[in-house]
């Protein structure tokens, strides 16, 4: 009986320990190079851009993303090419749909990443156009293509290249 008590709380020191160590390398695989604005990193800003055109929060957002100007297209770009992970979305779906964690920001899906690249290259329209060659790279991506193709048509005559 005393051993199998021991044997339950090593698992549960041991699955503490691997909790406590994903949870830190989630916080530390965080992009560091953000631009920043108003004591806010580019990622903030761009989160903040999901709220509805119009509002005070997308305004505030937008003019962030359009004074940190080209700055932010590395980054951008760096969303844009972020790889479709497969499992790890079907999981992070899983926790939002079944297990019931609505706000789990911390970990979002590939496509979060995509929408975000996308709304950042739609507020600085043709000031982007920089960004015209790697953008018509991605065009071939079958997962991220799109958003790279609604970045570009965002740019005017500046993407007419591609």
């Amino acid at each position: 009986m005393f051993a199998l008590r021991q044997k339950s709380r090593r698992g549960l020191i041991l699955l503490l320990v691997v909790v406590v160590a994903a949870a830190a390398g989630v916080w530390f695989a965080k992009p560091s190079d953000d631009p920043v604005c108003q004591g806010r990193p580019l990622s903030s800003w761009l989160e903040d851009l999901a709220a509805p055109p119009g509002s005070s929060t997308y305004e505030n957002a937008a003019a962030a993303v359009r004074s940190i100007g080209t700055n932010a297209v590395p980054q951008l770009l760096r969303l844009l090419s972020t790889p479709h992970k497969a499992r790890r979305d079907a999981c992070v779906a899983f926790a939002h749909n079944r297990l019931r964690f609505r706000n789990v920001s911390w970990l979002p899906l590939s496509s979060d990443h995509w929408e975000m690249a996308r709304h950042g290259f739609i507020v600085l329209g043709p000031s982007a156009s920089n960004a015209v060659p790697a953008l018509s790279a991605l065009l071939d991506n079958s997962f991220s293509g799109w958003y790279a193709s609604h970045s570009l048509s965002q740019m005017g005559p500046a993407a007419l290249p591609a």
